[in-house]
């Protein structure tokens, strides 16, 4: 039974730690889209405004998939009424602090576009 258990946590360690990857890879493509939009902004501006909006998407993307991440996490604390463990946790706070970085870097690349 403890095995099950143990194989269970597994998985949903695995698909936590895919949904932060997720969360990270929608910045990535965000910041892409904004660096295209400010190098197209003087000489293709249709374009522009578009790569100007996909960023926006992207981060609206990662937004969702943040509060899911989140949601996830409170589940497992209201499911199991534990903490998450620590490995969980410093997984969560690495990504966590990686991202908010790259969010802020995309966001100042947006407000250049503006």
């Amino acid at each position: 039974c403890l095995a099950a258990q143990r194989k269970g946590m597994v998985i949903k360690m695995k698909e936590f730690e895919k949904e932060l990857d997720f969360v990270y890879d929608e910045i990535e493509d965000a910041e892409k889209y904004a660096r295209a939009a400010l190098e197209l902004k003087a000489t293709d501006p249709e374009t522009a405004q578009l790569y100007a909006r996909l960023s926006q998407e992207e981060m609206n993307h990662m937004t969702l998939l943040h509060q899911d991440v989140a949601r996830r996490i409170e589940k497992y604390k209201r499911d199991t009424g534990h903490q998450p463990s620590e490995a969980m946790q410093a997984i969560y706070d690495y990504t966590h602090r990686r991202s908010i970085a790259a969010a802020e870097k995309v966001a100042d690349l947006q407000k250049m576009y503006r």
